[in-house]
């Protein structure tokens, strides 16, 4: 059951199983949290899925996965999963991935199209660049 229409922003705090809102500004502590983009997600969230398909400043820290699809400034992890379309980041996880990203990946395994930043991991790829695309332990580009 959700409290909130799926079109409004929830503001300060959202508990529950599973919500879907534009976006969540303060405490978003669910099963799964999905934002839909219609405003910039702001402040903590956790779970054990988390979705947002705008942007989200702050942390993310679901179990499972941590799935940003647009621009993403903070902190994801501990978790499985970690994903984000573009920003400035630290991530931590089993599989971290990011289209263009600025900072850290520490896991397993850490993908990135284009990164101005250090991974760390058993297997780190750069996809974008020239550079050699697969490096073990540790891979940064500037």
């Amino acid at each position: 059951m959700q409290l909130r229409d799926e079109e409004t922003e929830v503001r300060i705090l959202q508990l529950g199983l599973y919500s879907k809102n534009v976006a969540v500004r303060g405490l978003d502590v669910e099963v799964v949290n999905h934002s839909t983009g219609g405003g910039v997600s702001k402040g903590l969230q956790y779970g054990l899925v988390g979705v947002t398909e705008g942007a989200f400043l702050g942390r993310q820290n679901n179990l499972l996965a941590n799935i940003n699809q647009q621009k993403f400034v903070g902190f994801q992890g501990i978790s499985a999963y970690n994903q984000i379309g573009f920003g400035e980041a630290v991530q931590i996880g089993l599989f971290n991935r990011a289209r263009d990203m600025s900072g850290l990946q520490i896991g397993f395994v850490n993908w990135a199209e284009n990164l101005h930043g250090i991974q760390i991991g058993l297997i780190n790829i750069i996809s974008g660049k020239e550079s050699p695309q697969l490096l073990p332990i540790v891979k940064w580009s500037l």
